[in-house]
C-alpha cells in the first residue's frame, strides 16, 4: 500500500456514507472510541511536546531551549515595500509587502509580525527547515526593529473558502492536494499539530492543484518518542478525517 493511499484511507475512517449530521468533534469520536482518547491525549500534547533541536542563548533565563535564527539571512525594511492587509488574528498580523532583493529584483511576500513585538524563532527555525516542503511558504529570512517573517507568497483559497465556491467535484481535488501535502510534510519529519480549515491554502490555478500549509505556531519536529510521535501525527490525519467527512456531509 502506497503512503498516499494510506493517507486516503486514514481519512476516510470515520466518514459514514448516509450519515447526514453536522460534523463535529464530538460527533466524530461518537463514530470511533478510539477517537475520544486520542483528543484527550491530544489536549495534553501541546503542553509537553519536546522543542525543536536548537542551540540555547546564553541570554536567555528560560529552561526552555530557543531555536536559533544565526544562520537564517536579515532582512532590512528598507528593502519591504507595504502594500496591503492579508489578515491578523488576536497575537499578530500579516501584510502583503514588495521585497527587492540586493540584486534589483522584486518579489510579492508575507510578513508576519506578532502584535506583542516579540520575535518568531521557532516558526522562523521551522519554516528554513522545511524548505517548501508540504507547500509551506520558503522563508525568505527574518527582520529585527520590529522582528517579524518575511515569507513566500503563497496564493489560494483556504478550505473554508473552497467549501463556499466550489462543487463537490472540486472540493474533493482540493482534498487531494491537501492529503498528498500533509503526507509530504510529515515525510519532512514534523508534524503540525495545528492543522484546520484556515490553515491550509489550494491553489486552484494549478494542474493538479497544489496545497499550501501554513501557520507552524505549534508545529514539531519527530522526537525519539515513537508514542509522542504516533500521537501527533494522528492530531493532524484527524483534520484529514474531519475535512472528508465535511466534503459528504455539504454537497
Amino acid at each position: 500500500m502506497t503512503q498516499f493511499v494510506f493517507y486516503l484511507n486514514a481519512a476516510q475512517e470515520l466518514v459514514k456514507p448516509g450519515i447526514k449530521r453536522k460534523a463535529t468533534s464530538s460527533f466524530l469520536s461518537s463514530l470511533n472510541p478510539k477517537r475520544m482518547k486520542l483528543e484527550e491525549d491530544t489536549k495534553n500534547l501541546k503542553s509537553s511536546v519536546v522543542p525543536v533541536t536548537t542551540t540555547v542563548s546564553s541570554s536567555t533565563s528560560s529552561s526552555s531551549p530557543v531555536p536559533t535564527t544565526s544562520d537564517i539571512p536579515k532582512i532590512s525594511w528598507d528593502n519591504l515595500h507595504y502594500q496591503k492587509i492579508n489578515g491578523g488574528g488576536l497575537h499578530g498580523t500579516t501584510d502583503h509587502y514588495n521585497f527587492t532583493r540586493d540584486n534589483g529584483d522584486t518579489t510579492e511576500v508575507i510578513v508576519k509580525k506578532l502584535r506583542n513585538g516579540n520575535a518568531l524563532p521557532h516558526e522562523a527555525r521551522i519554516l528554513h527547515e522545511l524548505a517548501g516542503a508540504g507547500g509551506a511558504p520558503l522563508l525568505f529570512g527574518v527582520t529585527t526593529d520590529p522582528h517579524a517573517l518575511v515569507m513566500e507568497f503563497c496564493p489560494g483559497i483556504t478550505f473554508t473558502e473552497a467549501l463556499k465556491q466550489l462543487d463537490k467535484k472540486t472540493c474533493q481535488q482540493a482534498y487531494s492536494s491537501i492529503v498528498t501535502a500533509v503526507q509530504e510534510f510529515h515525510k519532512a519529519g514534523f508534524n503540525h499539530l495545528d492543522l484546520h480549515d484556515d490553515n491550509v491554502l489550494i491553489d486552484t490555478s494549478t494542474a493538479p492543484f497544489k496545497c499550501h500549509i501554513i501557520d507552524f505556531g505549534e508545529t514539531q519536529k519527530l522526537s525519539d518518542d515513537d508514542f509522542f510521535d504516533r500521537i501527533a501525527r494522528e492530531c493532524d490525519l484527524s483534520f484529514l478525517q474531519r475535512i472528508k467527512e465535511t466534503i459528504e456531509l455539504t454537497y
